[in-house]
Parts: structure tokens; sequence; C-alpha cells
């Protein structure tokens, strides 16, 4: 029984506006494992596990990649706080209040309830029979068991700043259960010549949860109205503007309910053949078939009712008939008052529903007739055959003291990924379509210095057709969605190189070199300004390269122990490099990272880590003190820009220069 617990930690991250501190650490565990050995023949593992997450996220800064977005100059859309149509402030001043230039280092301003708080239960029972049938064959069965509940937590944030005017937010708990058997053959032949595996695997997995989307009152110039319901992109408005109007980009709500059951079956086989003492031929055939059943329900909000509380407040008239922004958008209402635009109508409608209950959604009633209930139901299946072919050098081609083994190895391969169904907004369902890669590759391993050298070297090619990524799009009421969607073809090419040398008993070196070249050959998305105001035209988006995903990386790992009566003492120092980062997802953040990689990205960095451990001499007591990221170096992590469409580039930072001590020992 090994009980797991790690208790509460100071984060390093302030929100300045609840004096809170992110992220915290508050996990804690129970594991216990079992083993029972039958007979010589028969053994049976079991493990179950319990998990209780309760801690906060880290936050995130806020910077805008490009005045060019949909939400600012795109369509020249006023927010909250804006008074003159003309020179569009208030949404680059929400960003700019939790900018990091303005708070300094490692704050942010996310609001008073920006909902970072998550909260995970998990239960996990899994049990792995082994029965050695005979002295060449053996069967193993596996079987597990999972569920979760994750408690409500923001998604996103589009607008990026304080201010609470767009929000994604899953507003319950999310439930999530799955069940697997494997059932494996594994045996040889031959006398060992021949080596097999075969087997049968099945799983079932569920989930539910609830999520919603609000979006705040914006306004529009009459001008801009009159240009938009023609089909023409807008132009800056006039200095002071003329008539405002408020209403909605995208639905003001929505409120969904997804559940998904997902059924995979399996049947796969893999054996390798000595064709000689040197070659050696592998084999593997699976083919996969995959049943995604997804139910998407979605409820928006009572625009009669929004409609009838403008008017009634006696500030605003009635709606026009121009829709521009789509049918969950509805119409904009002319403000009435003396000063027009100078009064801030924008404000003044959106302080007539404001987040009475602080769950940082806006307060609009739903209306119960607008509830659809959408189904995508489809079985994907797919053969993935491999084969590879592996030359060990044979003993009188090597030098025993220079060169002790080489094997030189090629493999062609395929992989699938199934396709699914992902809610896009008031829009149901969307299919996304399978994902095949085909690999090839080939490489070396060899052993070198009496065994104390291992150098591992490999170069590859990937062909990806429809690749399944994270992209930006839009509904037809105009809601923002960051959504799957396919590239029809991309490609990665690349080399790795891992080095492990041993120069003494004491030392230990190890370093690894991985450099990839990320391509899209096809891939093309509807243009969203283009969209919204009528035209269908294409982006090209074939010259950019993945996301989340650096050119190059590399890491140099060196230890040393000492020995003695005290115990043994080990020091450890590590190194790591990555090249820059792209954290997009649509092309205008593709262009601000081209021109600059902080504004859509991440430089390429360093960190440097270091660890003294002391163990006593009965091996039943461990201290380590540890220095994370000793250089205090700042870099980006789980962050993205959408600057097509909200403008905003959303980033979290990681941890700073942090010490610790771990004491560990053993009953």
């Amino acid at each position: 029984m090994l009980p797991r617990i790690h208790g509460d930690t100071y984060g390093y991250f302030e929100n300045v506006a609840t004096g809170q501190n992110n992220p915290t650490n508050d996990r804690q565990s129970l594991l216990l494992q079992t083993r029972w050995e039958a007979n010589e023949n028969f053994s049976l593992d079991t493990q179950a596990f319990l998990g209780k997450i309760r801690e906060n996220l880290s936050g995130i800064n806020c910077s805008v990649p490009s005045q060019e977005a949909l939400y600012i100059q795109g369509l020249w859309v006023a927010h909250p706080g804006d008074t003159d149509p003309a020179n569009l402030r208030a949404f680059q001043e929400n960003c700019d209040a939790n900018s990091r230039e303005r708070l300094g280092d490692l704050k942010s301003n996310q609001g008073p309830n920006p909902r970072l708080q998550k909260d995970l239960d998990t239960a996990l029972l899994a049990a792995t029979a082994d029965w050695q049938i005979s002295d060449t064959m053996s069967l193993k069965s596996v079987i597990g068991l999972r569920g979760e509940k994750e408690g409500p937590i923001q998604a996103s944030d589009p607008d990026g700043g304080p201010a609470l005017w767009s929000s994604y937010i899953n507003t319950e708990d999310s439930d999530r259960r799955s069940y697997s058997f494997e059932l494996q053959l594994n045996g040889s032949a031959f006398e060992q010549r021949l080596r097999y595996t075969a087997g049968l695997f099945a799983m079932q997995e569920t989930n539910s949860e609830n999520f919603t989307v609000s979006n705040v009152f914006r306004g529009i110039d009459s001008q801009t109205l009159a240009e938009l319901a023609l089909g023409q992109s807008p132009t800056r408005p006039a200095p002071g503007g003329t008539v405002p109007l408020v209403g909605f980009v995208g639905a003001p709500l929505v409120v969904s309910d997804f559940e998904l059951e997902n059924t995979t079956l399996a049947a796969f086989t893999q054996a390798s053949f000595d064709i000689s003492q040197q070659l050696e031929l592998t084999l593997g055939y699976r083919i996969t078939e995959e049943h995604r059943q997804s139910e998407l329900t979605t409820t928006e909000a009572d625009m009669a009712a929004i409609e009838q509380r403008l008017l009634g407040s006696g500030l605003f008239g009635n709606g026009t008939s121009v829709g521009v922004f789509g049918p969950g958008a509805g119409g904009f209402f002319p403000y009435l008052g003396p000063l027009g635009w100078r009064d801030d109508p924008v404000s003044i409608a959106a302080a007539l529903f404001p987040d009475a209950n602080g769950d940082a959604l806006h307060d609009y009633p739903l209306d119960p007739s607008t509830r659809r209930k959408d189904i995508g139901d489809e079985t994907f299946s797919q053969a993935t055959p491999m084969v590879s072919l592996a030359y060990t050098l044979p003993e009188q081609w090597l030098d025993g003291e220079l060169l002790n083994s080489a094997m030189l190895y090629a493999t062609w391969s395929r992989g699938f990924k199934s396709g699914f169904f992902e809610p896009r907004g008031i829009d149901g369902l969307q299919r996304i379509n399978p994902e095949v890669v085909t690999n090839h590759e080939v490489g070396f391993k060899i052993d070198a210095f009496e065994r104390s050298l291992r150098l591992n070297g490999a170069l590859y090619h990937m062909d990806f057709d429809d690749q399944q990524l994270i992209a930006v799009g839009s509904d037809s009421a105009q809601n923002v969605v960051v959504v799957f969607g396919n590239a029809g073809q991309s490609e990665i090419r690349g080399a790795e190189l891992e080095l492990l040398w041993l120069p003494s008993s004491a030392l230990q070196i190890n370093a690894s070199l991985s450099i990839n070249n990320y391509r899209y050959i096809e891939f093309t998305e509807l243009d969203l300004q283009s969209a919204i105001v009528g035209q269908e035209k294409f982006v090209d988006r074939s010259n950019e390269t993945f996301p989340v995903s650096p050119d190059k990386s590399a890491s140099l790992g060196v230890q040393y122990t000492w020995s003695g009566d005290i115990g043994i003492v080990t020091s450890r120092l590590d190194l790591s490099y990555k090249s820059d980062v792209f954290y997009g997802f649509d092309p205008a953040s593709y262009a601000a990272y081209k021109d600059s990689p902080e504004k859509a990205g991440q430089p390429a960095y360093a960190l440097l880590d270091g660890r003294l451990t002391w163990q006593n001499a009965a091996g039943d007591l461990t201290v380590s003190a540890w220095a994370k990221n000793l250089t205090d170096e700042r870099y980006r992590i789980g962050v993205v820009a959408v600057a097509d469409s909200s403008g905003t580039y959303n980033e979290a930072w990681g941890e700073p220069r942090m010490f610790g001590l771990d004491l560990r020992q053993l009953f």
C-alpha cells in the first residue's frame, strides 16, 4: 500500500483583483497494489487508485497581436466604455489592464470571478492476469475501469481582461467513465526464432458535460451597419459617429449539454522472425473499429425578453430588422440618449443585464422554445499495418574496444485516429474526418567503449491525411468557436539523436537532439470576416508551421555520484532548450508570429534545473534539495492567440526560479 499525499502549495502568479496566488497544488491520492502468485504459472496483479484535486489554475496575461481582429477594427465593433466609434479604445484598454507591461512580472488582473478552481475526483481499478500456458506460450488479460468527475471551470476568456464581456464556462460537473479489456497471446516458436503477439482489445467510454457561452452587448455605428447590410467590409466610421446602436455579435447566451459514447474494438498481431543471425523481420497488423455517438442539446437566450427590457428602459428604440450577425444575434437597437455615443450606450445596455449571482455569466433569460438537439452517429474503421527490418552487424565487423554492437533498422507503418463529432456553437455537431498517418523511418542503435556509451539516431518522414487540429471558426450566429478541424495534407520531416554515456562508474551524461520540419501541404479555411459579410473567401494556410511544435529541441544532463560511509550523494544538472514555438490558431496569429514570435508565440529559450540527493547507507531514507529554472527564465506555456476573431493573445507563464526539499522514508 503506497499512500501519496501532496499538500497545498502557494502559487507564484498573483491575481491583483482577488489577491489570490495561482497556481496552487492541492492533491491527495491513495494507491493500493497487490500481487498474487497462485503457482509458478499464474499471477494476478491488481491496482486501485483514488485521486482528489482541489487547486487553482495559473492565471494569464493579455496582449493584442492585431488591431484588425473582428472584435476591434475588423468590424468596428464598440465595447462598454467606447464613446467614439472611430476611435475604439475599450477592448485594448481592457486587455492592457491584464498585460504584463502594465502589471509587472507574474501578476494578472482577470477580474473578481475568473473561476480558475479545478476540482477533479478520480477512481481507477485495474487487474492483470498472466498465465504461462507452456514454456513457449503465455496468455495475459488486462481489465481497467476509470471514473472521473470534474467541477465547473472557466474554459476560456476571449476578451483576456478583467471585464465580463465574453465567457466560455463549464457550468456543471463533467462526468467521464471508461471500461477496457485486452487479451494477449504471447509466444515463440522455431527455437525462439519466431516471437509473436496476438490479441483483442475493447473499450467503452462515456462523457457528459455542460458548457455555456456568454457575450456582452456590443455597439455599432449606423454607418457601419449599413455597410454590413450591403455585404461590404466596413470602413472607419466618421469621427464622433452618427446614430449608435447596441446588439450582439454572436448569441447573447448559449447553454450546451454534450454527451458522447465511444466504443472501440480492435484485433492485432505482431511477429518478429530471425531470418538469419543478423537480420530480423517484424510484421504487424491491427484492425480498429470505433463507433462514435454524440448528442448535443443547445438552448439560447430569450431575445424577445431582452428586447422588452431594453425598450422598457426608455433609452433604446425598436430594433432594426437587419440581423447582420446571424439569426442568434438578432437585430440592433438605436440609442435614444441626447449625447449619442458620448453617453457610452453600450455600458448602459450591459448594465441592464448584470452578473447578479457572480457566476461570470450575464443574466440573460433563456428561451425554452429554442432548445435543439443534434445527434451524430457513425462507425469509423481502419487497418494499420507495419513492417520493420533490422540488421545487427556481425561481431567480426566490430572493434571490441571501440564498437561493441550496432544495429540498423528501417520501418514503414501506418497509424489511425478515429473521426468524431465536435460541438460548433448553435449549429450543432460538426463531423471531423479520421486522421491517417504514414511513417517512414530509418535509424541505428550503437553501443561503444565497452558498452559505456549508447547512441541512438533516426530519420523519419510522416505523411498526414486529414490531420486533426484545433482551429478558430464561427457558427451561423457569428459566435467565435474554437473547435477541431482537418488539414487536408501535412507532413513532418525530422531527425533525432539520443546519447547515454558513462565515462566512469560515478559520472553519467545524457543528451538528446530533435530537429523537425513541420509543413501543411493542403490546408484552407473560410475567412471569418468575409463570412460575416456574406462572402465565401478561403485562406490558404499551407505556409504555416504546426502550433505548439518547436522545430528544434535539445537536452543535456550531467550526474555525478559519491559513495562513502555516510551514504550516497548524487548531484545532477539538467539543461533543456526549445526553439521558437507558435501558439496561435488562425492566419492572423501566424502573421503576427512571423513578425515577432512574442506576439503569438514563445521565442527560443533554455531552462536549467539542479538537484542534490543524499541517501543513507541502509537505502531507506532519501533527502533531495532541488532548484528549477535556476536562471529565472520567463517563458510562455499553455497559451493561445486568436488574432483573427477576438484579437487577444492569452499568455500563461511557466514556473519562475523555485527551490524545494523532498524527504522520502521507506518502512
